[in-house]
C-alpha cells in the first residue's frame, strides 16, 4: 500500500483506497490469474512506462469485477477447473509467464 500512496496523486490514492475498503470488494472473488496478466503486462514496461501506467492498473484491480479481462479470465479458468476436476487456484494459464529479469 506505502508503494501506492508514494506512486499516486493524492486524490488518485483517496478514490483508490475507499473503493479497495468499500463492501462490494471482495479480494476472495479476485481470480488470481487476472492479476498474473496485470503483473507481468506491468513488469514488461520501462520504469516510465509503469509509473504512468500504476493508477489504472490499481483502479483495475479494485474495479475487477467489472473488468472484461477479468470476466473473461475467471470464466477460461472456471471451464478448465471443471474439466480437470482441479480448483480454480490450480489453473495455470499459457503465456503468463513472469520476465527472467525486471528493470527497476
Amino acid at each position: 500500500m506505502k508503494c501506492v500512496k508514494e506512486t499516486l496523486s493524492e486524490g488518485s490514492f483517496a478514490r483508490w483506497l475507499k473503493i479497495m475498503n468499500s463492501s462490494y470488494t471482495f479480494m476472495d472473488e479476485l481470480c488470481h490469474q487476472y492479476i498474473d496478466e496485470l503483473n507481468i503486462k506491468y513488469l514488461r514496461m520501462n520504469k516510465e512506462k509503469r509509473l504512468k501506467n500504476l493508477s489504472s492498473i490499481a483502479k483495475r484491480i479494485a474495479g475487477f469485477r467489472f473488468d472484461a479481462d477479468h470476466i473473461d479470465i475467471l470464466e477460461v479458468v472456471k471451464v478448465a477447473a471443471r474439466e480437470r476436476g482441479r480448483g480454480e487456484g490450480d489453473i495455470r494459464l499459457e503465456g503468463l509467464d513472469y520476465p527472467e529479469e525486471v528493470l527497476w
